[in-house]
């Protein structure tokens, strides 16, 4: 019976799993890399789409790898975030920096508040041009809406 209480030591630290934002925003700092995250939820069918296409795509997987830290908090699992030492869970989080929808795509600023957001699903072509956007200086002085247009060639 000992062992049993034993092995369960060490078997729950496996399950229970912590997102450290502080700690994804000190490398974010280090690096000059932009802190991605992703929201979303078990049994999201957009959500779903989202990981098995968008995210998988090998475009936006080495842009995404070489310009953003990205961290993934399913809020049907009971994992704690830690952000700005406080500790709570992925819903918390969600509710605390105001999007409950799912999927939803949070960029971060040195200081871990959310500067720009992509809320629902987004097909390949238009989430790597988001990404493009938010890592191109055109950011501070151009619209979303203009700096496609310029990358399509319409301007």
């Amino acid at each position: 019976m000992i062992k049993f209480f034993i092995s369960l030591l060490f078997i729950v630290p496996l399950f229970a799993q912590t997102i450290n934002l502080d700690t994804t925003l000190q490398q974010a700092q280090q690096t000059k890399k932009i802190p991605l995250i992703f929201l979303h939820r078990d049994g999201c069918g957009y959500c779903e789409r989202m990981e098995e296409f968008t995210l998988d795509d090998d475009a936006i997987k080495n842009f995404i790898q070489k310009h953003f830290l990205f961290v993934s908090i399913n809020i049907s699992q009971d994992k704690e975030v830690i952000v700005h030492k406080k500790h709570l869970t992925g819903v918390a989080y969600a509710k605390e920096v105001g999007y409950n929808f799912y999927p939803s795509v949070l960029f971060l600023d040195e200081d871990g508040d959310v500067f720009e957001v992509s809320v629902g699903y987004k097909e390949e072509e238009e989430f790597l041009l988001l990404l493009k956007y938010i890592h191109s200086p055109e950011y501070d002085t151009l619209s979303f809406e203009e700096f496609k247009q310029i990358q399509n060639g319409h301007k």
